[in-house]
């Protein structure tokens, strides 16, 4: 992972290869959103949702939080963790 410069008011930028989903959007919010409500209904602990995804605390405090970007991989575990499923759809405007 590569750190680029801050933007004015944000957090650093972190770029990743392949795809990634940025929360500085509308949707990564929504998305955190739902995971967070879903883990509520589940009573499930940052930790414990570690655990679940195979990975450490500090990483799933830093993906909730919004403060990096993630690879629709990590998405995908996410909802998993959380008994749901990930979808990307590409939609005609």
């Amino acid at each position: 992972m590569k750190k680029v410069k801050k933007r004015g008011v944000g957090r650093p930028v972190t770029r990743t290869r392949g795809r990634s989903m940025s929360v500085d959007g509308g949707i990564g919010m929504a998305f955190l959103a739902r995971i967070l409500s879903r883990m509520e209904e589940l009573h499930l602990t940052r930790t414990s949702l570690a655990d679940r995804m195979d990975v450490s605390a500090p990483y799933v405090s830093k993906v909730l939080s919004g403060n990096i970007n993630i690879s629709f991989g990590t998405a995908a575990k996410l909802a998993h963790a959380v008994g749901m499923d990930f979808e990307a759809r590409l939609v005609a405007r």
